[in-house]
């Protein structure tokens, strides 16, 4: 297979790459703002409303029993340091 080599030599594609982005966006932009303008609607129907009587109905509902639950248990009581008079003496272990 033939590899074509198009590229001209001494051309820079990106000199003119930014105008070609800026033009594209513009134009897809313009675009847009007259899709977005266009009144696509051809035939406006009015609507009639009608009030309509509402039925209430009401419906006896049974009370329901909660279940009672027993309260937590009580939490420990926070242990609170106690002052000690007694010196410990230090004992000397010989291995």
């Amino acid at each position: 297979m033939r590899h074509l080599n198009l590229k001209k030599p001494g051309v820079d594609i990106s000199a003119s790459y930014t105008i070609s982005l800026q033009t594209g966006l513009i134009l897809s932009l313009l675009a847009m703002i007259t899709l977005f303008r266009i009144d696509l609607q051809t035939d406006v129907k009015e609507i009639e409303f009608t009030q309509r009587d509402e039925v209430i109905s009401i419906e006896e509902i049974v009370q329901t029993e909660q279940l009672t639950r027993p309260p937590p248990p009580p939490r420990p009581p926070v242990p609170v340091e106690v002052p000690n008079d007694m010196l410990v003496e230090e004992i000397e272990l010989n291995l």
